[in-house]
């Protein structure tokens, strides 16, 4: 996992954790509102019920009271009405709450009912007022007293319950403030801890990264420096067998097979020179860049002289080699474009059959000449074409294998430029490999091309020079 998706992961779980303790808190607090309100309703509805019995209960003393005293009948209606209103009201409380709190005001209202019928039944029977008053103050006046003290205890419990109700609302709402502050200090504890781990992260990954360059430098400077003396003592001898060979080529032995030995030790050297060319010119292009001596130039000649140099090794192949070349000019690097050219030839002649034939073509476009080399070899398979340019790579059906940097190192010279190169074929039918140079010094085609370690580094002289 990247430390960029790491970054990502971690604080985005602390985004998370903030918005849940948000959200925690939220929903807490509102349904701690929620609940109080609820109950603070239901009480005070229930307070109002209780407050309204209380009514009822004194409608049914002073209903009974004054029957007594006054002995008028409309009493007995409206005793009667009041008492139906208190039993109505007092199944509507228990309807809504627990019955057994209601059981001792309904035991206390039935009881006071009773008597205050009997003596409803007394003083319609008795013609002694002062009997009457002194049964009401024995009998029922304790039992009022009675009913109105279970309706007082009954509001002093449900002030008690609201009480305790707000109470419990306040630790409610106390402990979700508590869960709020400790889910809000872990979420820092946490965001904390990622950013110390992150730190440590990013400098061990910081650390793995310079020790890791400056082994990938050590590395390349002794490869560089093991090439500097390789091709310097390579090219050493390839001289001396070159200074051999050429008087001997020069004034051909009269036995023909020594002739030929002595051609085929000749082409052998060049070869070696080309592939220490290759090396070099690779090394160039990844650690001080390429620098480009460009100027204007005619690359017809360059064509005509890079097919002289190959003439040699198409001989020995019976290759025809023919061109087309009108004088065009194009801002170059001349010895670049050689380079490139003698790539592509000697790549088309190793890769055409015995008695084929290769061909140069120059054509104007728009800002550019386009280069062609063709060939009647077996052509490339489409599936490894996008792959011909590749460092090291090369066809596997191939028999003469190389390097496998000549198209690499054209690609580079080419691009260098601000130009392209392609290669277009049809298998069993030869290939075609173009490419197509600037034609002025617009700025916006040529271009610098910098090692693969993202700026130039220093290289053996030896190197730099060409490796002599």
């Amino acid at each position: 996992m990247t430390i960029n998706r790491q970054l990502a992961l971690g604080f985005g779980a602390v985004l998370a954790a903030t918005s849940l303790t948000a959200t925690v808190a939220i929903i807490m607090l509102q349904s701690t509102v929620v609940q109080k309100d609820d109950l603070a309703r239901g009480l005070g509805e229930r307070l109002a019920r209780i407050e309204a019995l209380r009514y009822r209960a004194e409608q049914l003393v002073a209903t009974s009271r004054g029957y007594l005293i006054t002995g008028d009948e409309t009493y007995v209606a409206r005793f009667e009405g009041a008492s139906r209103l208190f039993r109505e009201n007092l199944e509507q409380m228990e309807a809504g709450a627990n019955p057994s709190d209601l059981g001792d005001v309904r035991a206390a209202w039935q009881d006071y009912v009773t008597v205050a019928e009997r003596a409803a039944h007394r003083r319609s029977g008795s013609s002694d007022p002062a009997s009457v008053l002194a049964y009401f103050e024995d009998v029922v006046k304790p039992s009022r007293d009675v009913l109105d003290d279970r309706i007082d205890r009954l509001v002093r419990g449900e002030r008690v319950a609201l009480t305790a109700a707000g109470e419990r609302s306040r630790v409610a709402a106390h402990r979700a403030g508590a869960t709020v502050a400790i889910t809000s200090l872990l979420t820092l504890v946490i965001g904390a801890w990622l950013a110390l781990a992150t730190r440590r992260r990013l400098a061990d990954q910081f650390e793995r990264a310079q020790s890791a360059t400056e082994q990938a430098r050590r590395a390349v400077a002794a490869r560089d420096e093991v090439l500097a003396v390789v091709s310097h003592d390579l090219r050493s001898s390839l001289t001396a067998i070159r200074l051999v060979t050429s008087p001997l080529r020069s004034r051909p032995p009269p036995d023909e097979n020594l002739a030929l030995r002595i051609g085929k030790i000749d082409l052998a050297a060049q070869r070696m020179n080309h592939l220490i060319d290759d090396l070099l010119e690779t090394a160039r292009a990844e650690a001080a860049g390429l620098e480009l001596h460009c100027e204007r130039c005619d690359l017809a000649p360059l064509i005509s002289e890079a097919c002289a140099l190959v003439e040699e090794q198409a001989a020995l192949k019976q290759i025809k080699l023919s061109s087309v070349a009108p004088h065009l000019e194009a801002f170059v690097d001349r010895e670049r474009v050689s380079r490139v050219l003698s790539n592509l030839l000697g790549n088309a002649i190793k890769f055409t059959p015995r008695g084929g034939e290769v061909s140069t073509r120059l054509d104007r476009e728009p800002g550019f000449v386009r280069v062609s080399v063709s060939d009647t070899g077996p052509g490339v398979s489409p599936d490894q074409l996008p792959r011909l340019f590749e460092k090291h790579w090369q066809a596997s059906a191939s028999r003469s294998r190389g390097l496998g940097l000549g198209l690499y190192i054209a690609k580079n010279l080419v691009e260098a430029h601000g130009g392209t190169i392609r290669a277009d074929s049809v298998p069993g039918h030869g290939a075609t490999f173009s490419f197509i140079v600037p034609t002025s010094a617009d700025p916006s085609h040529a271009r610098h091309r910098q090692g693969a370690g993202g700026g130039p580094r220093s290289l053996p002289p030896s190197l730099l020079e060409g490796g002599a």
